[in-house]
């Protein structure tokens, strides 16, 4: 298992990530798109279960149905 990790120590994970992704960029490097990977039937039913259980203990509110976007004003 990994060890808790408070925020100044993500905060710090990130400003390192980004003061690289930005030395990559000014160095003229073009970051590769990020392949997605095709989800495995076992991961789609675990995530089902575990949306229809946090569903159950209240953590998702059901969303209202959208109405699409012919009738954004």
């Amino acid at each position: 298992f990994r060890k808790e990790v408070d925020d100044l120590e993500l905060a710090e994970r990130n400003v390192k990530k980004l003061e690289k992704q930005l030395k990559d960029l000014k160095a003229g490097k073009i970051p590769d798109p990020k392949r997605k990977r095709a989800i495995t039937e076992k991961e789609k039913v675990l995530k089902e279960q575990i949306k229809k259980a946090q569903e159950k203990l209240g953590l998702i509110k059901k969303r209202a149905p959208s109405l699409g976007p012919c009738f954004i004003a």
